[in-house]
């Protein structure tokens, strides 16, 4: 009878341990598979606390990398869009929160398209295929700051984009979104903290625009708030970032929109 060397047996051994490890990679690969499944299933139930459950359910498979999740991801996003347009808010709180796992997984595809979603404009070609209400896109304006906070140290490479955006929704029709878009701006001047010192012009005209025109006092409100905000991230720095921009922020203080925030 022929015998095994001492080498052979544990290339047996690897072997086995191999095999042993690709049956248990390819259990857990289907026992995660059929988790998605479950879940993605779910999304198109009747009942509300269903779909709530399968929303997060779905997050946890993204912050877990389930690899069929991941795959889905263009998929994913438009669901949890629609998602956002569910009047229920146990849904909508979830959808949002699936939204920024998927952002912070893939914020290069997930970051522009959530910015273009909140930036809505309404033309005939839109109009045809979608309507964003109102409410809809300040949800997406939630998720946006959020997964904005999740990125952290990745954050300032979006910069230009979410500065722009809620820049641009400072100057929106519905003052619902004129407030949102400059408290969000409040928001992520106080994450970017060094990285708005380009935009500093940009948003310092938007503040002096608003409290000289805009006649909605919650909006003007929210300009004080940017402010608040953006000095606050800066924290001791502010002299230095805003240095060019002292005299700006002096006539600021002094308009009379700012005077009549309260009233």
């Amino acid at each position: 009878m022929e015998v095994k060397s001492r080498t052979e047996f544990k290339e047996t051994d690897v072997k086995k341990r191999d095999m042993g490890h690709e049956s248990v990679d390819k259990g857990r690969d289907q026992v995660e598979s059929e988790k998605f499944d479950k879940a993605y299933e779910e999304l198109f139930d009747p009942l509300v606390p269903v779909r709530g459950h399968a929303l997060i359910a779905l997050s946890r498979l993204l912050q877990e990398k389930d690899p069929k999740a991941l795959r889905e991801q263009d998929q994913l996003l438009k669901l949890f869009l629609e998602h956002l347009s569910n009047d229920d808010s146990y849904v909508y709180l979830t959808a949002v929160g699936a939204l920024v796992s998927l952002a912070d997984k893939f914020a290069s595809e997930v970051i522009p398209a959530l910015c273009s979603e909140y930036s809505y404009q309404e033309t005939e070609e839109k109009r045809s295929k979608v309507k964003r209400s109102v409410e809809t896109r300040l949800k997406v304006g939630e998720a946006l700051v959020k997964a904005t906070r999740m990125m952290g140290e990745m954050a300032p490479f979006y910069s230009k984009l979410l500065l722009n955006v809620f820049l641009f929704g400072a100057k929106d029709e519905d003052e619902h979104i004129r407030a949102s878009s400059l408290s969000n701006l409040g928001e992520i001047c106080q994450l970017l903290r060094f990285s708005i010192s380009g935009s500093i012009h940009e948003i310092f005209l938007c503040l002096t625009t608003v409290l000289q025109a805009d006649s909605e006092v919650t909006v003007r409100r929210a300009c004080v708030l940017v402010l608040c905000l953006l000095l606050r991230g800066l924290g001791t720095d502010a002299l230095e970032v805003l240095e060019t921009e002292m005299g700006s922020l002096y006539r600021l203080l002094k308009l009379p929109g700012l005077k009549r925030k309260m009233k």
